[in-house]
């Protein structure tokens, strides 16, 4: 979705941009099963402007503490979700 107006990052989704932005909730697993039920839901929303692409994931997984980035750099690895 084409963002008209500026995203707000502060992790949050309140802003008009986010709910508008229809969200992505059919995820699939790959462990332990390929293309099995997730067993906690996830919804994604994306939007863009003319200079970057912003997704903002909603994870429902009670004991979520951190999930894997890449950097602008190139570096991959865990992050803490606050």
């Amino acid at each position: 979705m084409r963002a008209t107006v500026p995203v707000v990052i502060d992790g949050r989704d309140d802003d008009e941009v986010w709910r508008v932005a229809p969200p992505i909730t059919q995820f699939r697993e790959f462990q332990p099963k390929e293309d099995g039920d997730p067993r906690f839901a996830t919804e994604a929303k994306v939007a863009y402007d003319d200079r970057y692409f912003y997704v903002f994931i909603r994870a429902f997984d009670p004991i979520l503490t951190a999930f894997s980035s890449c950097s602008r750099a190139g570096t991959c690895g865990p992050r803490p979700i606050s």
